[in-house]
């Protein structure tokens, strides 16, 4: 795998259950789809670039700080 330590999850949101409502509060997710990587929200869809952008961003902050 190229980032062997993310992990994906999915949720539906219209099944109305409270846990998914609290995760989308404390996220701040407004709208579907959205995206949120390390505490940081990102709203809309992304392609495959931004998004490995964004990772391998991470990826380098976490193990070069």
């Amino acid at each position: 795998s190229k980032y062997p330590f993310v992990r994906v999850y999915s949720f539906d949101i219209v099944i109305d259950n409270p846990v998914i409502k609290t995760l989308m509060e404390i996220n701040k997710v407004g709208s579907v789809p959205s995206l949120v990587i390390d505490s940081i929200t990102y709203s809309g869809y992304k392609n495959k670039e931004f998004i490995e952008k964004i990772i391998a961003s991470w990826f380098f902050y976490i193990f070069v700080y």
